[in-house]
Formats: structure tokens, C-alpha cells, sequence
């Protein structure tokens, strides 16, 4: 980027010396404020690649008319999925601290719920769409 070549290692030790001294951190409430930007940034982010699969899709379903073909199972990137998986259920470790530090505790298991809900609802619908934009070009 920019013209300046920088080495993953450096870049992954760099990030790995910032994470310990965040790990040090006992108080959650210290990232409030950066946790509602890392959400509007995955909102954004999200709004974008779904912009850009509309504009896709329209472009190549004029040229062909068929929608890209999909396996169930792509030999060549099955252990991507696996490690996907394993990082979206990696945020169920912070439901306990997060109930530990709100206000009305009485409310936390309805809230949990609804985000719950919304994300068995955004997550499949949004990786569908993404399957039928790309197919297996993912």
C-alpha cells in the first residue's frame, strides 16, 4: 500500500505486542466507545459488499442469464469455512462479562435473545446472497 512493502511477520508481531497490552485491560468499559465504532464499521462494511454483489449480480446475470454453479462442498477452500465457523462463535466468551457490567441485568437475557435472533437471521440470509452473487468464485 502506498508503495511501502511491509512483511506479515512484522505486521503480525506488531499486532501481536498491541494485543497483549490490551489483554492487561480488566475494565470492558475502557472499549465502549471503540466497540461502537468496530460495529458501525462491520455495518458499513457489510452495506458495501452487499452494494457491490447487487452491481455484480446485475452485470453478470445480463451477460449469462444463469446464476454462477455452487458445490456444497468446494474441495479447495472447505477448511476456510471450518475456520469461519470457529471465528463466529469466538464473541461467546465476552456474553458473561458483558451481563457482568450491565446496568439492568433483568433485561440482559431479552437483549441476548434479539441479537441472537438477528444474527440466525442476517448471517445466513447474507451468506446466501453472497453464494448467489460469486458462487463458488468465493
Amino acid at each position: 500500500m502506498f508503495g511501502i512493502y511491509v512483511s506479515t511477520t512484522i505486521i503480525a508481531f506488531v499486532f501481536m505486542v498491541l494485543f497483549i497490552f490490551i489483554s492487561y485491560v480488566r475494565k470492558i468499559q475502557i472499549f465502549a466507545k471503540m466497540h461502537i465504532f468496530a460495529d458501525i464499521t462491520i455495518v458499513v462494511t457489510l452495506f458495501i459488499i452487499f452494494l457491490y454483489g447487487i452491481i455484480y449480480m446485475s452485470n453478470y446475470h445480463k451477460s449469462t442469464k444463469i446464476l454462477p454453479p455452487v458445490y456444497m462442498i468446494n474441495p479447495v477452500t472447505w477448511t476456510d469455512a471450518i475456520g469461519f465457523s470457529v471465528y463466529l462463535f469466538e464473541g461467546i466468551g465476552l456474553v458473561l462479562p458483558v451481563q457482568q457490567v450491565t446496568k439492568n441485568q433483568e433485561d440482559f437475557p431479552r437483549i441476548i435473545n434479539y441479537c441472537l435472533l438477528t444474527q440466525a437471521v442476517v448471517l445466513p440470509l447474507y451468506g446466501l446472497f453472497c453464494i448467489l452473487a460469486w458462487g463458488n468464485a468465493l
